[in-house]
């Protein structure tokens, strides 16, 4: 038993000597960084390598229309939401801005949230994609639809496809 907390502990002092963080992600502006403890968390950078936004969440993913989602746990509940705008870290999960909406998760739903937090279109898809042209795909009792940005629904068929957008 003693050599094996040796050897754990050589390994730990080793490992201590890696870089703190690596680049995990890019964004013209900020870089999403890994922090190389023992649970890796994420910060930002700017693009000289300065730290912009401390290393305090469990994930991170990249700054789009000037807001980024980041997660971090509450009360052993991973939560999301944004940075750099206070919204606040609320959802199950959350995907990127696009065209002034991000998808949001609630409770195993997705609806869009706006830049400053507002529900646009409240939670209540299987799936959600990203707006394009005003437009964006979410499916609904199996039946993919498509949506404005008012949540106005049309069908769209089952052309969907059933790869993860989580």
């Amino acid at each position: 038993m003693k050599k094996w907390f040796e050897r754990v502990a050589i390994l730990l002092a080793f490992v201590s000597l890696l870089p703190l963080w690596t680049v995990a992600q890019e964004d013209a502006a900020y870089r999403a960084m890994i922090n190389r403890t023992f649970l890796p968390t994420f910060g930002y950078v700017d693009k000289d390598g300065k730290s912009v936004i401390n290393f305090k969440y469990t994930d991170a993913k990249n700054f789009s229309n000037g807001l980024a989602p980041v997660q971090t746990l509450v009360r052993a509940n991973e939560r999301w939401g944004f940075i750099d705008k206070i919204i606040p870290l609320t959802y199950n999960k959350a995907g990127i801005f696009s065209e002034g909406l991000a998808r949001v998760n609630v409770n195993k739903k997705w609806g869009y949230v706006d830049t400053a937090g507002n529900e646009v279109i409240a939670p209540k898809y299987e799936r959600a994609r990203v707006f394009i042209n005003g437009y964006a795909k979410v499916r609904l009792a199996r039946k993919w639809l498509i949506i404005d940005r008012e949540g106005i629904e049309r069908e769209a068929g089952n052309e969907g496809g059933d790869e993860d957008d989580d």
